[in-house]
């Protein structure tokens, strides 16, 4: 474990021998560090990310329940909403078989518009909130990290 100080990103002074003898630069291993949570930070940040999360089943659904093509059953906005975040793999499971039949010719938008409302009544969905969006950050606004090099052993 590497003690970074709090304002520097500096690794402790007390680690420096140690990591010196061993071989570890900690300033570069902290800049690998540092540049991975920001990264991954930031994809999370990024509001292209958000659809990317529902995946393209629920797209599907989405994009159908949203087309003016289509006559909408009753429920159809309902769905919308309960559909807007990312749900489990059983519910896109569900979705999926219907995206499949539409595909296929075997059932049409409108019936699947219907199946969709369906699908959400039978799992019981309902609209969620959205947590507020992540804003983005840089590597000064890392705080404390805690994380731990695996070493060869020692001959």
């Amino acid at each position: 474990m590497v003690d970074v100080g709090p304002d520097t990103g500096a690794a402790s002074p007390a680690l420096a021998p140690l990591a010196e003898t061993l071989g570890i630069d900690l300033e570069a291993a902290w800049s690998a560090a540092a540049r991975s949570i920001v990264e991954a930070h930031n994809r999370l940040a990024d509001p292209r990310a958000e659809a990317e999360r529902l995946g393209p089943t629920q797209r599907f659904a989405l994009d159908l329940l949203r087309d003016p093509g289509v006559a909408l059953p009753v429920g159809a906005s309902r769905a919308d909403e309960a559909l807007s975040v990312e749900r489990s793999s059983t519910v896109r499971r569900a979705l999926g078989g219907i995206r499949d039949e539409v595909d296929m010719g075997t059932l049409s938008r409108e019936a699947a518009a219907q199946r969709i409302v369906a699908v959400v009544d039978d799992f019981g969905l309902h609209a969620v909130p959205a947590p507020p969006p992540l804003q983005p950050i840089g590597e000064a606004d890392i705080g404390v990290v805690c994380w731990m090099a695996v070493l060869a052993p020692l001959r």
